[in-house]
């Protein structure tokens, strides 16, 4: 099923609201997963499979509700938003750095 459509069904089905509030919900467990991540490398020299496969599944899952909340808001404004983002971290990294 193409990602619109199931995007599209997921709000249809669950409401606005609610995927508002799943992408705080994955926001907050990637944080989660992030400072464990952080914490074990703190520690220990590099990090065990679990870390980061966790790292990884809450990466996937912000992503996906990015994209359902992208797409209702309507994506060409989103895109707008994040071509000015990026225009913004290409002059920071391009800057040389203060003396």
């Amino acid at each position: 099923m193409p990602k619109r459509e199931l995007y599209a069904k997921a709000v249809a089905k669950w409401g606005v609201d609610s995927q508002l509030d799943m992408l705080v919900e994955e926001c907050s467990e990637l944080i989660q997963a992030v400072q464990k991540m952080k914490r074990y490398e703190r520690w220990k020299q590099g990090h065990p499979r679990e870390l980061s496969d966790s790292l990884c599944e809450e990466l996937a899952d912000v992503s996906i509700m990015v994209e359902q909340v992208s797409t209702i808001m309507g994506s060409a404004v989103v895109e707008v938003c994040r071509r000015k983002a990026l225009d913004r971290l290409e002059k920071m990294v391009n800057e040389e750095p203060a003396i």
